[in-house]
């Protein structure tokens, strides 16, 4: 049995945090949430997470070519799933309705009328631009 089969038998897994018997805050296989994480692991986060969010997105487009939208219309909706969430973003149903049509101006006009938009503000405004002109703002 190798180091890590041996870990994972002895740590388990537990999929939300929990106080373990010296009363720090752990999630995963015994990993110490309690001082926090580096950069390097956030990155390595970040990185699943990012995938996780483009996959995602291609759950919503089943049956449009998305990377015939461009790069930068493609990252505008993988950011906003990543705030968002796959349900959140799914909720926008006029602006998905709007980018399966092309209708980059009624798209990003759909973002940015929303509740949303007044949360994360110039998060949001420069991610309409992105949906609207395919360019970085």
């Amino acid at each position: 049995m190798s180091l890590k089969q041996r870990i994972i038998m002895h740590e388990g897994y537990r999929s939300t945090p929990y106080l373990c018997p010296n009363g720090k805050i752990t999630i995963g296989y015994g990993f110490n949430l309690s001082d926090g994480i580096n950069e390097d692991l956030a990155g390595v986060i970040l990185d699943y997470q990012i995938a996780r969010a483009r996959r995602e997105l291609m759950s919503v487009f089943t049956t449009v070519d998305i990377q015939a939208m461009g790069p930068i219309r493609v990252e505008a909706m993988v950011e906003m799933i990543f705030n968002l969430g796959l349900p959140g973003f799914r909720s926008f149903k006029k602006m998905i309705h709007r980018i399966k049509n092309r209708q980059w101006h009624r798209a990003a006009a759909e973002a940015i009328n929303s509740r949303w938009a007044m949360q994360v503000g110039d998060r949001a405004t420069q991610i309409a631009h992105q949906i609207e002109t395919g360019e970085l703002l």
